[in-house]
């Protein structure tokens, strides 16, 4: 008979292990998709590079970008938080903290550098969205003010997250002053406080998604045109050639790199 691994926790520690549980497949499906349409981008312009037809892929790609980078984000930080619920080991405990600090802080670092492509392409594009961009704003300063995420949690990335410090009693000050409870917490508030940003840019990205397509259409469409144009023209040259000497294009070759 197989051993039975029992951990003990209460209501709320069951029901976070239950939501990550469910939460789980929307994520990786969500990856997923986010990889399908970014390797669907590389086909795009690869043709763009070879046809010149004008169409911007930037835009799309880094709103996937920040997109994954929230998906990446939440999925990890909501395994990270079940995990430190759960475990009473206090080394247990520190290697979860540490994972903690190091994403909220390598996130919020990754957003940061994109956050004026995204100011400008609201400000540009859809500047009805700027209210909405404006509130993520306001969420992003309470917590970098509550959690002190510029200098606490920047020196704990820096000191034990990211690195091992070289000074074994800058390393061991720092692990000892974690606490399970605050860290859980701060956890929460991330990503209540950047959750938006993927509602924001799923938004962006369907408008430019309807904008591509659209392009992708016209631009169909005036290549047909230009087929049929060459089909009668060959047809007329073909008129007033002997046989042997007749033009002979196939145009469904043209036409099938469209499909």
């Amino acid at each position: 008979m197989e051993e039975k691994i029992v951990i003990v926790t209460d209501a709320s520690g069951k029901k976070l292990y239950e939501t990550t549980n469910e939460t789980n497949e929307f994520y990786q499906n969500r990856l997923d998709q986010l990889n399908r349409w970014i390797t669907d981008l590389d086909k795009y312009e690869e043709l763009e590079l070879k046809y010149k037809t004008g169409q911007d892929f930037n835009t799309l790609r880094n709103l996937y970008s920040l997109d994954a980078l929230v998906t990446i984000t939440s999925i990890d930080l909501s395994i990270i938080t079940t995990e430190l619920y759960l475990n009473k080991s206090r080394m247990k405990q520190i290697f979860y903290m540490k994972q903690v600090y190091l994403l909220i802080y390598e996130a919020y670092e990754t957003y940061n550098s994109k956050k004026q492509f995204l100011r400008n392409l609201i400000q540009k594009s859809n500047p009805l969205l700027i209210e909405e961009f404006n509130a993520i704003g306001i969420l992003e300063r309470v917590f970098i003010k509550d959690f002190k995420l510029t200098t606490l949690i920047k020196n704990v990335r820096h000191k034990v997250g990211g690195h091992i410090d070289r000074e074994f009693r800058t390393w061991y000050d720092t692990v000892i002053t974690l606490d399970p409870h605050h860290t859980a917490n701060m956890a929460i508030a991330f990503m209540q406080a950047f959750s938006p940003i993927q509602h924001l840019t799923m938004k962006l990205a369907g408008v430019e998604h309807e904008k591509f397509i659209k392009h992708n259409n016209d631009s169909t469409n005036s290549f047909n045109e230009l087929l049929g144009k060459i089909e009668d023209l060959t047809a007329k040259v073909n008129e007033k050639r002997p046989d042997g000497q007749k033009l002979d294009f196939d145009m469904n070759v043209f036409r099938n790199m469209l499909k």
